[in-house]
């Protein structure tokens, strides 16, 4: 599987762990699957936050359990706006 420490965009506030992102270029949309791979990476990130933002960028935008369960997902033509 995914290594799971291979973090794509990590965001830091006052040196602890803030938000986890992830990019794909997959043509079908994120699941709850990837949700729950970036949610194991927060022990992987150093100092996180309890709660920290997580988010997806990707081509083909994620499925409504994503953020149901409270990530945040931009497709490209949010990317490129």
């Amino acid at each position: 599987g995914p290594d799971p420490c291979e973090i794509d965009v990590l965001g830091l506030r006052r040196g602890r762990t803030a938000l986890l992102g992830e990019v794909r270029w997959q043509r079908r949309p994120v699941t709850g699957r990837e949700l729950r791979e970036l949610v194991a990476k927060v022990a992987c990130a150093p100092n996180p936050l309890a709660d920290p933002i997580l988010v997806f960028w990707s081509r083909a935008g994620t499925d409504p359990e994503v953020t149901a369960a409270g990530a945040r997902g931009f497709d490209v033509e949010a990317i490129l706006a």
